[in-house]
C-alpha cells in the first residue's frame, strides 16, 4: 500500500466521514439518552409522587401519634391527681377512724368499768339483803318460837 498524502481528497473525505460518523454517534447517543430519559422520567415521577403520598401519610400518622401521646400524658397526669386525692382521702379517713377507735376504746373501757362497779354494788346489795333477810328470819323464828312457847304454856294451863 502506498501512503496517501495528507492534503489528498481521500484523506479529507475520510476525515469528514469520521467527523460525520462521530456526529451521527452523538446524535444517536443523545436520542437514546432522550428516549431512555423520556421513558424513565415518568416512572421516576410516579415513584416520586408515591413517595410524597407515603411521606404525607407518615406525617399524618406522626401528628396523630403526637396527639395521642399528648392526650395520654394529660390523662396520666389527671389520673395521678385523682390517685393522690383518693390516697389523701383514705389517709385522712384512716386517721379519723384511728381517733374514733381510740375514743370508742376509751368509752368501752369506761363503760366496762362502770358496769363492773355496778355489778359489784348490786352484789353487795343482794348480799346485804340476804344478811338482813337472814336476820329477819332469825328474828321471826325467835319471835314465833317465843309465841309458840307462850301459846303452849297457856294450853298447858287450860288443860285439866
Amino acid at each position: 500500500m502506498t501512503a496517501t498524502p495528507a492534503g489528498s481528497p481521500i484523506v479529507d473525505t475520510a476525515r469528514r466521514a469520521g467527523t460525520i460518523v462521530g456526529m451521527i454517534r452523538k446524535l444517536i447517543d443523545g436520542a437514546m439518552r432522550r428516549s431512555i430519559q423520556e421513558l424513565i422520567t415518568p416512572q421516576f415521577e410516579a415513584i416520586g409522587l408515591q413517595f410524597q403520598a407515603i411521606g404525607l401519610r407518615l406525617d399524618k400518622m406522626d401528628a396523630r401519634l403526637e396527639d395521642t401521646n399528648t392526650r395520654l400524658t394529660a390523662m396520666g397526669a389527671r389520673l395521678d391527681q385523682r390517685i393522690d386525692t383518693v390516697s389523701s382521702t383514705v389517709v385522712a379517713l384512716g386517721n379519723r377512724l384511728d381517733k374514733r377507735i381510740d375514743d370508742l376504746t376509751v368509752t368501752v373501757t369506761a363503760t366496762g368499768n362502770r358496769l363492773d362497779q355496778r355489778i359489784d354494788d348490786l352484789t353487795a346489795t343482794v348480799a346485804a339483803m340476804g344478811n338482813r333477810l337472814d336476820q329477819r328470819i332469825d328474828t321471826l323464828g325467835e319471835r314465833l318460837g317465843t309465841r309458840i312457847d307462850t301459846l303452849s304454856a297457856r294450853i298447858d294451863l287450860l288443860s285439866p
